[in-house]
């Protein structure tokens, strides 16, 4: 497969504005080792555009480009969780993994070209009310379309 762009749409739902002994909370995607596009969990809701460059290893899909974190066969991209103090800084204090080795060539291929889609919902609130963290995998707290 000659190498393609994919953009998935991160629809993050159910953001708690508060995370103990944090105060108000922002979420943002990790960019290389930055963190970007922060905004205040307040809102409830947020929506990320990552885009990734793909090829084929060995019948799976390669995810590159400076959202894409991990070994070739475990990708992943995260979600970071922060504050901003006094200085407004973005500071994290806790991520989410969102796993992608579960996709497809095939599913892929769809979704890279014109008229594809490729999204993913995530419900952003742990079991205790807090800033979801750990893994997020298909089917957990994922839900994949496209």
């Amino acid at each position: 497969m000659p190498e393609r762009e994919l953009t998935i749409e991160v629809l993050c739902e159910r953001l708690p504005s508060q995370c103990l002994p944090h105060g108000p909370i922002y979420l943002g995607i990790q960019k290389g080792r930055d963190v970007a596009e922060v905004v205040p969990a307040s809102q409830g809701r947020a929506v990320f555009h990552p885009t990734f460059r793909v090829t084929a290893v060995d019948g799976q899909p390669n995810f590159l480009g400076p959202y894409a974190q991990g070994k070739r066969e475990e990708r992943f991209f995260y979600l970071s969780w922060g504050t901003k103090p006094d200085d407004g800084q973005f500071e994290m204090f806790r991520r989410l993994k969102v796993h992608l080795s579960h996709l497809s060539l095939a599913r892929v291929r769809k979704a890279a070209k014109p008229g594809g889609s490729l999204r993913v919902t995530l419900d952003m609130t742990d079991t205790c009310g807090g800033a979801l963290c750990g893994s997020a995998r298909e089917g957990e707290r994922a839900q994949w379309h496209g």
